[in-house]
């Protein structure tokens, strides 16, 4: 039987169900599942944080960029997680998608700079 990892606690739900998420360490590349059983790769779990068509209305720019943040910080922590645990391609899966996080994010700042030039991140 494998031993699943849960992360439900640490806020990454099912894209379909809204359950929460386990990985199976054993699994490369990552695989994600629910109780459900709806199954996901890392990079499908990436593409749903892309923003769509009606981005720059209604404060979504900057609560995107708080969510990127949390979701960066989420992964570091996985990262280094799976690291103490001894899954060291485990680890390396997640160190990228957070530092892909944070690319999106400097990109999303710079935008949000030029879009807002005199106006700071809403509290």
């Amino acid at each position: 039987m494998l031993q699943e990892y849960g992360l439900g606690g640490l806020g990454v739900a099912c894209i379909t169900c809204d359950h929460p998420l386990s990985f199976i360490p054993n699994c490369y590349p990552l695989v994600f599942r629910c109780e459900n059983g709806h199954r996901f790769s890392l990079e499908q779990l990436l593409e749903v944080e892309l923003p769509g068509a009606a981005f720059f209305r209604d404060g979504l720019p900057w609560s995107t960029l708080r969510n990127w943040e949390q979701r960066a910080r989420l992964f570091h922590s996985l990262s280094g997680c799976a690291m103490r645990n001894g899954n060291p391609l485990v680890a390396a899966d997640f160190k990228e998608a957070a530092n892909r996080f944070e690319g999106w994010i400097s990109s999303l700042g710079m935008l949000l700079a030029r879009r807002y030039p005199a106006a700071a991140s809403p509290a």
